[in-house]
């Protein structure tokens, strides 16, 4: 199984953080700018760990997740963007409020899980 990077899409923003495919927390979770020296600057840290296999899952944001989901492609990472609602069926947190570190480690979970694949949008 890859490692996954989760990224929980704002607009203008993310929060985002690597898990390794035995769960270890590579990269703890912390924003990035939806700029190109934001996203630079997380890939630099994604290749200073020199991961073989890495697939990065989002969910659907309007438009804002796009930016993002053409980064990575362009950058050879396979990317998985799943219906928001499917993640949202998936929390395991019984909280009403909404945390970003948290969104980010459910979609963890959920492409740990393996179930969200039936749910993904296909790569363009």
């Amino acid at each position: 199984m890859p490692s996954c990077l989760a990224i929980d899409v704002a607009k203008g923003k993310s929060m985002v953080t690597l898990v390794s495919s035995c769960g270890e927390v590579l990269i703890d979770p912390y924003e990035v700018d939806h700029s190109i020296n934001g996203f630079s600057n997380l890939l630099n840290r994604i290749n200073n760990l020199k991961l073989d296999n890495i697939s990065v899952i989002m969910e659907s944001t309007n438009i804002y997740h796009r930016p993002i989901e053409r980064f990575f492609l362009e950058n050879g990472f396979k990317v998985f963007v799943i219906n928001p609602i499917y993640g949202r069926m998936h929390k395991r947190n019984l909280r009403k409020t909404k945390t970003d570190k948290e969104d980010c480690i459910n979609l963890v979970n959920l492409f740990m899980s393996n179930t969200f694949k039936e749910y993904i949008k296909p790569d363009k």
